[in-house]
């Protein structure tokens, strides 16, 4: 098995990017049929104005992950690399390198990890500031230096975790949308203009502002892909 990390690069969104997924999606189910449920668009370049790695990642439903590992071999034959189980049981992760670059994200269709995936998506589809404070976070992490697969994950890994926090807010009880919190840290920083301002004119300081900012979801409409 090859080694699981890799160089990376974080560039600006690229409006190809849904059509180099529709085409690789073709490519997936025709190599393994029946055997995938459905396969989704999700990741940063699934998500439109989105800073992300110049891959495309394809969540590939499935029924059972035990029962679809002997369909990995046709994954092989469109040139798919295997590294299996990847920061969680709950996914398998292959991938493909081009240029165009994939990823594959096998995952129990409707299960927690395919659920929280596609949440995620959702979400920052409705919430453009949200967009631009991961962005920031991510051109800020590959400029500090976390320039490859495994470093890059762990680094943005608390903003991440927060990220998680609101998006699970939101689709419990949907509120009048304020802007995201400052994240702070070693890991990243995302600055929250309107916040430092607050500051500033002596309104409120860092905490308040974060507060405040977790305290209301504005409702917005999710976009469905088209099987």
């Amino acid at each position: 098995m090859s080694s699981i990390d890799e160089p990376i690069l974080v560039t600006g969104y690229d409006a190809t990017w849904p059509m180099l997924f529709a085409a690789e999606r073709s490519r997936v189910r025709n190599a393994c049929g029946d055997s995938i449920t459905r396969i989704e668009h999700f990741g940063g370049t699934a998500v439109p104005g989105s800073a992300a790695k110049p891959i495309v990642d394809l969540l590939v439903g499935v029924r059972n992950l035990d029962a679809f590992g002997p369909h990995l071999a046709k994954l092989d034959t469109i040139g798919y690399v295997h590294f299996g189980p990847v920061f969680t049981s709950q996914r398998w992760y292959s991938r493909r390198r081009g240029p165009p670059h994939f990823n594959l994200a096998i995952a129990v269709d409707g299960g927690e990890f395919w659920r929280s995936q596609l949440k995620l998506r959702d979400y920052l589809r409705a919430h453009p500031d949200e967009v631009s404070a991961y962005s920031d976070c991510k051109r800020r992490l590959f400029d500090n230096g976390s320039r490859t697969f495994v470093s890059y994950s762990q680094a943005k890994a608390s903003f991440a975790t927060a990220l998680m926090e609101r998006v699970k807010a939101w689709e419990i009880e949907p509120r009048p949308r304020l802007e995201p919190p400052s994240i702070e840290g070693d890991s990243c920083l995302a600055s929250n203009p309107s916040s430092l301002k607050k500051a500033e004119q002596g309104e409120g300081d860092a905490q308040s502002a974060t507060n405040e900012a977790d305290s209301g979801w504005r409702v917005a409409g999710s976009e469905k892909i088209e099987q």
